[in-house]
């Protein structure tokens, strides 16, 4: 990353700056040392350079203590005081435990309170891997990995914040492909929001399915209740406690600039507002998650009830959204000159001005959370499909291929020397979040168990909208085909169009940039693609999936890529011959 002086440097370090530490008296202010320092390095006139002093970065070891403030004290007490009913809350289970001979009469109001501060009791449900009833259990271990590989990203950057840290050494060594891992790392905070939109969409589904109505207020106050109290301690312990639990040279940067920002702008995360003002002015960065979560819940029952009052209605309002989100990516990535990938060289202003354009708004973000609203929907309607073993190998490959592809596509960018290219960077970001996997249970039950390293444990969207109701012939599914099954045969049709399209145009198109001018050969890329591309080829398919039979040119099913011919080939409309006369050559077709 390049940087200038006047970036801002307590949430991305700087990699073009020189710290240098000087010791002067005390009389001296920042802007007296800023001068001297100016006036010393022009001596040399073949060497520009450009000196700022940071008066947060400045401190006097024969500084008296400071007092703490009223509010300082009053976190402290209030952490204080959580600690202490911790502490009693887990004696008392304790003395239960140990005296079970002893009756107990009803816990009063008080001890419920202790009861709920029990280290023990919360560590032990924390740690229960039981599942609730209708939980999709499925979405545990999707959490867990991206929990995982969000942190290391994050880590990794924090790593360079160090200043023993030779960044030369460690530029080589993040400058190759697989350093995309964590350079792509905002597709994982993309995969929670589509859990979110999953999961908010089943609780609707079921609160309609049970009165056809929908409580807003309950609706609002529930993820209020949830959100707020845990945000605002943790914004009262960066802001008055953290500061106070170390110090050093950069420690006035990295720790205290945030508390400044959060005595100046907390009101903003309590509101769930603080994504709509500046990247760089925002009290705690990382927390803009939240608010776009927030904000995305709010409209989710705009999203919900017109898929469950009328799917012919809802599912194309979901798509226009989608569509509308991802061109707005597209156009404000095109026009502002912006890059959702870290790519080698990035400056750190068009980091910052990407996080404030279009990372952190909702309605560019509204593309997943659509996607996960829509799986929210065919998990509600399909609660028991068992899928085959070509289907789940299938939705492998598929999840597998289009993981890799969002993650790994534009390797290039990580090489030293990449010259950045607005029109890549405007369709990575607009095509990027159609790859994101979602996860499918080894039945497709709602509640159902299931293993992690199971083949069907995590699939791609194509594979649950073209594969989620295929079974063998014979089954249940054949002989009883509902309201529902329409819908889906009409979705999976869609999906074959999706899957295939995209199939045709990534093996034309990935090596678009082996068409500009100065393109320097590079026979990994060239390999890679010789060996890839012919896994995308489309082949035909006519539109009732019979040999021998007729199809127009222009035929929803007429053109599908290999995951659609896998896992949806034999797939018709209800109440075509298909289901009503299954044949063997039907049953070879459909494994």
């Amino acid at each position: 990353m390049t940087s200038t002086v006047h970036d801002p440097g307590h949430r991305l370090p700087k990699f073009s700056l020189v710290h240098w530490g000087v010791c002067v008296p005390s009389v001296c202010s920042p802007g007296d040392v800023q001068e001297a320092l100016r006036h010393v390095l022009g001596l040399r006139s073949e060497i520009t350079t450009t000196v700022g002093v940071d008066p947060d970065l400045c401190h006097h070891d024969a500084d008296p203590p400071t007092v703490p403030s009223l509010a300082t004290i009053s976190a402290w007490g209030f952490f204080i005081a959580v600690g202490l009913l911790c502490l009693l809350g887990t004696i008392t289970e304790l003395r239960k435990t140990c005296n079970k001979e002893k009756k107990y009469v009803g816990p009063s109001m008080f001890q419920q309170v202790v009861d709920a501060f029990c280290v023990r009791r919360n560590v032990r449900r924390l740690l229960d891997t039981t599942g609730a009833q209708g939980e999709v259990s499925a979405l545990n271990g999707v959490r867990a990995l991206n929990a995982m590989a969000l942190l290391l990203s994050h880590k990794q950057m924090a790593l360079l914040f160090l200043p023993f840290v030779n960044r030369t050494q460690l530029a080589q060594l993040i400058g190759r492909s697989w350093s995309m891992v964590g350079r792509a790392a905002s597709l994982y905070t993309d995969s929670f929001i589509l859990l979110s939109g999953l999961l908010t969409a089943l609780s609707l589904l079921r609160e309609l399915s049970r009165s056809n109505r929908i409580n807003l207020v309950d609706f609002v106050l529930n993820r209020l209740i949830r959100l707020t109290p845990s945000l605002a301690a943790l914004v009262v312990f960066c802001t008055f406690v953290l500061p106070g639990l170390g110090s050093g040279p950069l420690w006035g940067l990295l720790v205290s600039k945030y508390a400044t920002l959060c005595q100046q702008h907390w009101w903003r995360n309590l509101l769930f507002i603080h994504n709509y003002y500046p990247f760089d002015q925002m009290c705690l960065t990382h927390s803009h998650q939240v608010a776009i979560d927030m904000q995305l819940y709010l409209t989710a029952p705009l999203l919900v009830f017109p898929l469950w009052w009328r799917p012919r209605l809802g599912l194309p309002l979901l798509l226009g959204v989608a569509v509308w989100s991802s061109l707005l990516r597209y156009s404000v990535v095109l026009s502002e000159q912006l890059s959702t990938i870290v790519y080698f060289g990035i400056p750190l202003s068009q980091l910052f001005r990407t996080a404030q354009k279009t990372y952190i708004l909702p309605s560019h973000r509204a593309t997943v959370y659509c996607l996960g609203v829509v799986l929210g929907y065919i998990i509600h309607c399909q609660h028991s499909v068992p899928l085959s073993r070509v289907t789940a190998a299938a939705g492998w490959v598929v999840s597998v291929a289009c993981g890799l592809l969002a993650i790994f596509a534009p390797y290039h960018m990580s090489w030293p020397g990449y010259v950045y290219n607005v029109q890549e960077a405007a369709l990575y970001s607009m095509l990027a979040l159609m790859t994101i996997n979602v996860p499918d249970d080894c039945s497709c039950r709602v509640g159902g168990g299931c293993s992690l390293w199971s083949p069907c444990y995590i699939c791609s969207l194509p594979h649950v909208l073209a594969g989620l109701r295929l079974q063998r012939p014979g089954s249940s599914f054949v002989q009883h085909v509902s309201s529902h099954d329409n819908l889906m045969f009409q979705m999976t049709a869609a999906a074959g169009w999706v899957v295939g399209v995209a199939c045709g145009l990534l093996a034309i198109f990935a090596p678009y940039h082996m068409s500009w001018p100065g393109y320097v050969y590079n026979v990994q890329e060239a390999a890679l693609y010789s060996m890839l591309a012919l896994v995308t080829i489309n082949v035909p398919d006519d539109c009732s999936c019979r040999v021998g039979g007729r199809c127009s040119l222009w035929s929803p099913c007429y053109i599908c890529s290999l995951p659609h011919v896998l896992a949806g080939l034999c797939i018709q409309r209800p109440g075509s011959s298909f289901v009503q006369h299954v044949s063997s050559r039907d049953n070879q077709c459909s494994r």
